[in-house]
């Protein structure tokens, strides 16, 4: 459940740069995808409550994958 502030939301971005974080960190690439895979998923539920802070221009710096919509 969301609170007034949009709290679940920043929430689900917090998580999707903590995955990208850990990407970025690790030499395993099935890991690497993996935690890709699950950043796009964070910021799809961030979109999906409406608290995108603009997903759609997010990139993975390691890779320069770009995330989102």
């Amino acid at each position: 459940m969301t609170d007034s502030n949009g709290t679940q939301g920043n929430d689900h971005e917090s998580y999707a740069q903590f995955c990208l974080k850990l990407a970025a960190s690790t030499r395993d690439r099935d890991a690497r995808v993996t935690l890709r895979e699950m950043a796009a998923q964070w910021l799809k539920l961030c979109e999906g409550n409406g608290h995108s802070n603009g997903g759609s221009n997010r990139r993975d710096d390691s890779q320069g994958t770009k995330l989102g919509r």
